[in-house]
């Protein structure tokens, strides 16, 4: 669970597998597993956390942080709009 939680804050897949110390396969073969619906405590809100992710990628790329939060932000990711 600690990889997926990794992948849900947006880390890439080689700080994951160093922080993890697993092989960079095995983070993706877990988070291939994830987005398959392989884990089924995380059924009803697969789809968010997935934008989560995709969200936190957003603001890591923009250095972003909700310790400097930006003014204004206008990110579009099909059914997110903030």
């Amino acid at each position: 669970m600690a990889v997926l939680y990794l992948w849900f804050l947006g880390k890439k897949l080689e700080d994951i597998a160093n922080q993890s110390k697993i092989s960079v396969s095995s983070v993706r073969n877990i988070a291939d597993a994830f987005k398959a619906g392989k884990y089924p405590e995380f059924a009803g809100f697969r789809p968010y956390l997935e934008g989560m992710r995709y969200l936190a990628k957003q603001m890591e790329s923009n250095k972003l942080g909700l310790d400097h939060p930006p003014k204004k932000i206008r990110i579009t990711c099909g059914w997110l709009l903030l």
